[in-house]
């Protein structure tokens, strides 16, 4: 599910639950986080999403871990291992 708003990412931080795929046009990556992890933040969500409208890259939010890296192909996060 693709995030687009900030009252869906906040519910979404909120919960706990899930993964969140980050894709990044500039530096060509896509990151695979627990939806918990420090990279997931209300700033950087607000700058790429809400400011920019996706035209730097996106947030998706995925319940599964096997859906997340086999729809995206993402690489897991270092910090929280994704």
């Amino acid at each position: 599910m693709r995030v687009l708003e900030k009252e869906n990412f906040e519910k979404l931080k909120d919960a706990g639950e899930g993964y969140i795929v980050i894709t990044d046009k500039p530096t060509k990556t896509t990151k695979l986080h627990q939806v918990g992890c420090r990279y997931v933040d209300i700033k950087s969500f607000t700058t790429k999403v809400v400011e920019n409208h996706e035209e730097n890259g996106s947030y998706y939010w995925f319940k599964d871990k096997k859906d997340a890296v086999s729809e995206t192909k993402a690489d897991e996060c270092l910090v929280c291992n994704g």
